[in-house]
């Protein structure tokens, strides 16, 4: 069975087609197997609770929203274990 994905908003990287492409690579290569959804809530970027470059997820597993940041060196890292290294 495969995942759905989609954006929040849905017209983020309207424009850069090519990059919105990649992010949605990363996010389908890095599912976890239980996930059934993947909503994607940021592209590749920085933030004040995660420094290295990432996008940020939410994916559905066993009915609940997990989130997520999918670092640039391939590491998938939950909401509740982020921290800045």
């Amino acid at each position: 069975m495969g995942i759905t994905v989609f954006w929040c908003p849905s017209d983020y990287y309207c424009r850069q087609l090519d990059k919105k492409s990649d992010v949605e690579s990363t996010v389908l290569a890095k599912a976890p197997p239980e996930a059934t959804q993947a909503k994607i809530r940021c592209g590749w970027h920085k933030s004040w609770s995660d420094k290295n470059n990432h996008v940020t997820v939410n994916y559905m597993i066993n009915e609940q929203w997990r989130a997520a940041h999918i670092r640039r060196i391939g590491l998938l890292v939950w909401g509740d274990e982020i921290s800045d290294p």
